[in-house]
């Protein structure tokens, strides 16, 4: 194994800011008064929807393809992830039994369910993020011995399943519903993976 220092991007750290305060906006918005959606909260929605892709691909350009050996790079990426994850979900499982809202065989079955789901609903990119950190290694291989066409070639398939839904609904077809379905046969394409490959493209291939 070797390992390749990538130079550091400006722009990529611009863009993280930029993610950062998507993330923010998203989960601070005003709440309505009324039971309709206010114009402030259109636009919130529509500026900030994208920013959880936009971290996966800023992860992509800095982490893919990946050098390291993969039990240094699985140790580096967890002890980010896990130790905040651990604190504060068990401080939110605490807090609700505290609280009186949950019993005691309640608070234990959340404990045991940490590293299965989020507690909460926003910690669910915890779970996806370390899963894509699980693959990442292993898509590397593909990565690195893949010629550009390539790795074109699966980023054109991934999006296609991103337009396929919205033009289904826009053209009222009903053929692909926007959950995706296991019976397509290109649904493997889709996901959060295709951003990290998206950003790790864009880097290493946007000035050839």
């Amino acid at each position: 194994h070797y390992i390749i220092m990538k130079k550091r991007e400006p722009y990529l750290d611009i863009l993280r800011s930029l993610a950062c305060i998507r993330i923010v906006l998203t989960h601070s918005a005003p709440p309505l008064n009324t039971s309709g959606t206010s114009s402030i909260h259109a636009f919130i929605s529509f500026i900030c929807s994208p920013s959880s892709e936009l971290f996966l691909a800023i992860s992509g350009a800095l982490l893919l393809p990946v050098y390291r050996p993969t039990k240094e790079f699985l140790k580096k990426r967890f002890m980010r992830v896990f130790p905040p994850l651990l604190f504060w979900s068990c401080t939110i499982v605490l807090y609700q039994f505290i609280s009186g809202n949950t019993s005691v065989n309640e608070t234990w079955h959340s404990f045991l369910s940490i590293p299965l789901k989020p507690i909460i609903g926003v910690y669910w990119f915890f779970y996806v993020i370390s899963g894509l950190y699980i693959f990442a290694p292993i898509i590397s291989k593909w990565m690195l011995n893949s010629s550009k066409n390539e790795v074109r070639f699966f980023i054109l398939l991934w999006g296609i399943t991103l337009a396929l839904a919205s033009a289904s609904i826009l053209f009222n077809t009903k053929l692909i519903p926007i959950n995706g379905s296991y019976y397509f046969i290109l649904n493997s394409f889709g996901g959060f993976l295709g951003y990290m490959l998206l950003g790790s493209y864009l880097r290493n291939h946007s000035a050839e």
